[in-house]
């Protein structure tokens, strides 16, 4: 958390307290009444928010996206499952298996591991093998943008 969003949290928790029923509910954020605040509340706060703001994201920001996204930087910052999971409020690690999604780069590293592939890389380093990219034009048998036909055809 950044040095605003600190002072923001701290500002609300000192007023929390303040709410009517407040200690009824563990919850972060609460209502008026001292419920825990909807999800549809939030969503609508969300979005006048957004539309205050000069903020453009190349998706649709949700409260829904901004939970996958925290679980997936939570992943690649290598949190247990369990504890996402906690975070998240799920009963099960199976609920909260769809909202984590490694990133490109934890995918890579963890090719890497691979012995196949740290292998191939030892070889290129050598120079003893020399990989050759095609471009998407052509076909991998041979022909430019032709279509691979077998031996009966």
């Amino acid at each position: 958390m950044n040095e605003e969003l600190i002072e923001i949290l701290s500002q609300y928790l000192a007023v929390r307290d303040l709410f009517y029923n407040s200690w009824l509910t563990p919850a972060l954020f609460i209502s008026k009444k001292g419920n825990r605040l909807a999800i549809r509340t939030m969503e609508d706060n969300l979005k006048k928010i957004l539309l205050q703001t000069d903020f453009h994201a190349p998706f649709n920001v949700t409260c829904h996206t901004l939970r996958h996204s925290m679980a997936s930087h939570l992943n690649d910052k290598d949190v247990d499952i369990l504890v996402i999971q906690s975070i998240l409020g799920h009963l099960s690690a199976r609920s909260t298996e769809p909202y984590i999604h490694p990133s490109q780069d934890r995918i890579r590293k963890a090719m890497e591991k691979l012995p196949g592939v740290k292998f191939l890389k030892e070889l290129l380093g050598k120079g003893e093998l020399n990989l050759r990219l095609q471009s998407s034009r052509r076909s991998c048998y041979g022909g430019v943008g032709k279509p691979f036909r077998t031996k009966r055809e």
